[in-house]
């Protein structure tokens, strides 16, 4: 049997490209949110089930949900809770208490996006990665982070 070296930097074929791995980090801060739009600055708040488009997921690109997080840096209202998915759904975070800062969560086993999805959720047209709040918000500031890859 024969080995055959086609890895880059021995000319050949195969290429590995690193730089198409990622871990998207997308700062979720009620303030700014609320600062950045003429309805939310009037009304003074996030209102419960306002939908908050947080990324556009281009298309061609695989994300693995069973490794994202959210992370509470400064806490919500008392009480308060997130979801997190695609338009505006739940598949990745599903009634996420945001009520205690230095907190961490993890996708749960029974999310749609849940730890068992361990070969990742495809996108292959362009969509949106949205946040809801299940009552209305005011403050608060919080990390969401992603992996994943792109196929470009």
């Amino acid at each position: 049997m024969a080995n055959y070296d086609v890895t880059k930097g021995a000319g050949a074929i195969a290429e590995l490209d690193f730089n198409r791995m990622f871990c998207a980090r997308i700062p979720i801060v009620v303030a700014d949110i609320i600062a950045s739009d003429a309805t939310l600055t009037a009304a003074g708040k996030i209102a419960a089930s306002d939908v908050i488009r947080l990324w556009d997921v281009p298309a061609m690109t695989v994300l693995y949900p069973c490794f994202a997080f959210l992370k509470i840096v400064t806490a919500g209202t008392a009480g308060g809770t997130v979801n997190v998915g695609i338009a505006g759904s739940t598949e990745m975070f599903s009634g996420v208490s945001i009520a205690t800062a230095d907190v961490i969560h993890s996708v749960e086993d029974s999310a749609t996006w849940g730890t068992d999805n361990y070969g990742g959720y495809e996108f292959e047209s362009t969509d949106t990665i949205d946040m809801t709040f299940v009552a209305d918000e005011t403050v608060g500031s919080f990390i969401l982070f992603i992996p994943g890859c792109t196929s470009d």
